[in-house]
């Protein structure tokens, strides 16, 4: 069943909130500490939604590309943010053994906030 453009706004939102629920316990504003790196849990979690991000966006982009290009802007480019969400997707599927912890890591650490403020604004645009 094909999920509508609002639904995979939300399911991204929903993953970058989840994540930053997950790490909370390991930083109050604060890089990660080592510690994370071997907890596995918490990376499989992170992981799972990262993918999450990665489906949704590639789905975005493949079937609203104009609402995609038009919420992207000079500060914030959220077409390539959600191509490199699918291609970390992608590494995540099909090579899962060359996967770095201290990538997904670098990842989480990233700026999501300015991924879900983008994401809230297409999904009033659908």
């Amino acid at each position: 069943m094909s999920r509508s453009g609002v639904d995979l706004c939300d399911d991204i939102r929903r993953s970058i909130l989840h994540i930053r629920n997950y790490l909370e316990d390991y930083t109050v504003g604060k890089a990660l500490p080592v510690v994370y790196m071997f907890d596995f849990k918490t990376q499989d979690a992170v992981i799972y939604r990262l993918m999450i991000i990665g489906e949704a966006g590639g789905d975005l982009i493949e079937r609203h590309s104009p609402a995609v290009a038009k919420c992207s802007t000079a500060d914030y480019d959220l077409e390539s943010a959600l191509k490199q969400a699918a291609r970390m997707r992608d590494l995540l599927i099909h090579h899962h053994w060359t996967v770095d912890a201290d990538v997904i890591r670098q990842t989480a650490e990233g700026d999501l906030s300015r991924l879900r403020v983008a994401i809230e604004a297409l999904k009033k645009d659908l």
